[in-house]
């Protein structure tokens, strides 16, 4: 915007900034040294939520209210009586038919390229309407997310040939024999990390969790020859300086790598709405009724994946994610992988997160979102940067944020919700019978060597349980004649405990009746 501002009105421009009156917290901005306009209140922009973006509405105010340059010859002229181009800027509100037409693109014109203004009226590339409809059409952001523009990104082409040269890296190594592949499609019991104990269902749903997170991925990419994939991925920015800067010297020079909860590395989605809250200080876009945010839309280049699932965890009652900060590659079955992706479901604010917060999907979940991780900055190309805007309805993004908090979660059985429901009292008793039945139905387990039960081995039967909280609600184990059983997070732990009880007794009757 500033280098736009200098090629048009032929000076460099000198801003002022403040930070107080009724939006307090927020910044508002306006150019202070064009001739005659000094101190006119026009030229302040909208009050936002960073110095950068306050600067990026001064900007457009300032092509709203200055008079175009009128050129005093061939030597002196303005920019755009020297090249008749137009200023190619953002309106302030939606323009009519009248100004909505985009200028045309100019051999000499440099900088982002607006490809895409809300409502106009000529034809729009189909690429770019495919992003648009990446973030207006999505399940979780109908009627609450509108695209503003969309601009064609400024890259150099250095970082352009970069990209390339990634590609053909991946694909030599794809095709090289003696380069390490990822192992996670091969992993049995006893091998890869994978608990020899573990019985033949178990190992056969850990692979099909991880192939059905890779297929996500997989779904949406396109095949190069050699072997190496690609596909649209969305990466938020606080603002459009930050998101001007990545275009212009690539993520390497402008983000550090993320020590993020699954692998070190730079982060992305191919979900557009998630990407948002990453522009919207870390809360989803529904919490911020109103709000306006930058998004680059890339290309990614990648060969081999390994997809993180709830198998990754460090604890097995709490999803406590265990590759935190571990460069990628680090898991057992993942080494030659040159990217990590999962998908991942949000959980509310607790102790240890102010924020909704996303962790990956338990098995069979469907996912609110994904992340991919890689680690070498040149295989994330910039195409276009993205203005989106989130609706001021309140009561849609509630609608939406109800949605998302309940949308696709396990549902209680009716006797959980007769727990939860009918006071301290029933649960106790509930819980008190459900031991009992588990106790019983132990008592007719017969022992190893298959001989009954004496009264001695009925007196030591050890049913021992376990609890740990997530987020607000509580998980039970019970570890009953040598085997474990998890049950369903409930909000009480009398209600965790019978949950527990329940599974074993179901997992148990079958033996115990055989």
């Amino acid at each position: 915007w500033r280098s736009g501002f200098e090629q048009f009105f032929r000076f460099k421009p000198q801003t002022e900034h403040q930070r107080e009156g009724e939006e307090a917290g927020c910044w508002q901005c306006r150019v202070v040294n064009y001739p005659g306009y000094e101190e006119s209140e026009d030229l302040w922009g909208g009050w936002r939520n960073s110095k950068g973006a306050a600067e990026v509405d001064a900007f457009r105010q300032a092509f709203k209210h200055l008079p175009q340059p009128t050129a005093t010859g061939s030597s002196s002229g303005s920019y755009a009586a020297a090249s008749g181009a137009q200023p190619v800027v953002p309106s302030e509100s939606p323009p009519d038919a009248e100004t909505n037409a985009l200028p045309e693109a100019t051999s000499s014109s440099s900088g982002p390229q607006l490809l895409y203004r809300k409502n106009q009226t000529e034809e729009v590339p189909a690429e770019v309407l495919d992003v648009v409809d990446a973030f207006e059409q999505a399940p979780s952001a109908r009627g609450a997310l509108d695209v503003l523009e969309v601009w064609r990104a400024d890259v150099p082409q250095d970082l352009k040939q970069s990209w390339e040269t990634e590609k053909r890296k991946l694909q030599d190594r794809n095709r090289n024999p003696n380069m390490k592949k990822t192992s996670w499609q091969d992993q049995e019991p006893g091998k890869d990390g994978i608990d020899i104990d573990m019985d033949a269902t178990r190992a056969a749903c850990l692979r099909r969790e991880r192939e059905e997170v890779a297929w996500q991925l997989l779904s949406v990419s396109h095949k190069h020859e050699g072997g190496a994939r690609s596909c649209r991925v969305y990466h938020g920015c606080p603002d459009w300086k930050v998101a001007q800067s990545i275009c212009h010297t690539g993520f390497a020079a402008n983000l550090a790598k993320t020590k993020g909860w699954f692998g070190e590395g730079l982060y992305s989605t191919l979900n557009a709405p998630y990407a948002l809250r990453y522009s919207l200080g870390m809360s989803d876009f529904w919490e911020k009724p109103g709000a306006e945010g930058w998004v680059i839309a890339a290309k990614l280049v990648y060969s081999q994946v390994y997809p993180v699932t709830v198998a990754d965890d460090s604890t097995p009652l709490i999803s406590e994610p265990g590759l935190k900060g571990r460069r990628i590659g680090a898991a057992d079955g993942a080494r030659g992988c040159d990217c990590q992706f999962v998908c991942v479901r949000g959980h509310p604010p607790n102790a240890k997160h102010k924020n909704r917060h996303y962790l990956a999907c338990k098995p069979g979940e469907r996912p609110e979102a994904t992340e991919i991780v890689v680690d070498q900055e040149a295989r994330i190309l910039p195409e276009y940067l993205v203005n989106v805007q989130v609706t001021g309805d309140a009561k849609l993004c509630k609608r939406i944020q109800l949605a998302s908090e309940h949308w696709g979660r396990p549902m209680a059985s009716n006797q959980d919700t007769a727990l939860e429901t009918n006071g301290s009292t029933k649960i106790l008793q509930n819980t008190v019978n459900s031991v009992q039945k588990l106790e019983t139905l132990a008592r007719k387990k017969p022992v190893k060597n298959g001989s009954a039960r004496t009264q001695d081995d009925n007196l030591h039967i050890d049913i021992q349980y376990k609890f740990a909280q997530v987020d607000d609600h509580f998980v039970a184990e019970v570890r009953v004649l040598g085997r474990d059983f998890q049950g369903y997070p409930q909000p009480r732990k009398q209600a965790a405990k019978q949950s527990a009880a329940q599974v074993a007794i179901k997992e148990l009757q079958p033996d115990a009746e055989g």
